[in-house]
C-alpha cells in the first residue's frame, strides 16, 4: 500500500452539522475549500455537510466582521462521527455585532423582510434609517390578510425601531409602536418581542 492509499484508509466520513447566530461562511482546513454558508436571512442557522476527514481538521469561520480557525479531534474509530458544533459558543456579543452588514440588512428590509435584518438594525441602524423602520412597520401592519410569518416581522420591525428611537432620541416613535401594538393580532404569540419596550415606556 502506497502512502497515498495509507492516507486515505486512515481518513473517516463525518457528518457535521454547524449552527451559527450569523450569517457564516465555513471552510474546511484551507480559505480555499468553502464547505457551507450559513444564510440566516433564510431563516435557517444551521447546515449539515457529510466530509472524508482525518482525525483531526480545522473550520475556518468567516463573516462581515471577524475571522475564526477552530481545531477540531475526531472521535474514537469506533464511534459514529457525528459532530454539532454551536459557534455561538464562541463568540462574544461584541463579534456577533461586528458581523452585522447594516447595508445588506436594508437591502432585505426594501426588498423581503425578515427576523435577522430587523435583528441587525437594532444594533447598526443609523439615525437616517429610523425612516426606513418607521415606514416599514406602518407598511407591515396594513397588509390586511395578515398571517403569522407577517406578525412576526411586525413585531420585529418594531424591536428594531424601538432601540433606534431610544438611541438616538425620538420618542414620536414611541407613539407609533405603541399604535400599532394596540391593534396587533398577535399578542400571545409574538407580543413578548416587544413587550418590554411597550411597557418600559408607559411607565415613563
Amino acid at each position: 500500500m502506497n502512502t497515498q492509499e495509507q492516507n486515505i484508509a486512515e481518513k473517516k466520513l463525518i457528518n457535521l452539522t454547524i449552527f451559527s447566530p450569523v450569517n457564516v461562511s465555513v471552510y474546511y482546513n484551507t480559505k480555499s475549500t468553502l464547505l457551507m454558508s450559513i444564510d440566516l436571512n433564510t431563516g435557517i442557522n444551521n447546515d449539515t455537510k457529510e466530509i472524508m476527514s482525518e482525525d483531526n481538521f480545522k473550520l475556518i469561520f468567516v463573516t462581515h466582521g471577524f475571522e475564526k480557525s477552530i481545531n477540531f479531534i475526531a472521535k474514537p474509530a469506533d464511534f459514529q462521527a457525528r459532530y454539532e458544533f454551536n459557534l455561538a459558543d464562541m463568540l462574544t456579543q461584541e463579534e456577533i455585532v461586528s458581523s452585522y452588514d447594516r447595508e445588506a440588512a436594508i437591502y432585505f428590509i426594501n426588498i423581503e423582510p425578515n427576523g435577522y435584518a430587523f435583528e441587525q438594525m437594532q444594533s447598526v441602524a443609523e439615525e437616517g434609517d429610523i425612516e426606513l423602520l418607521h415606514n416599514k412597520l406602518i407598511e407591515l401592519s396594513a397588509i390586511e390578510e395578515s398571517d403569522a410569518h407577517n406578525d412576526y416581522l411586525i413585531a420585529c420591525c418594531a424591536m428594531a425601531l424601538g432601540k433606534n428611537a431610544e438611541k438616538y432620541n425620538k420618542p414620536e416613535e414611541v407613539d407609533v409602536i405603541r399604535s400599532v401594538y394596540e391593534n396587533y393580532n398577535s399578542k400571545e404569540t409574538y407580543g413578548y418581542i416587544f413587550e418590554k419596550f411597550i411597557n418600559e415606556n408607559n411607565e415613563q
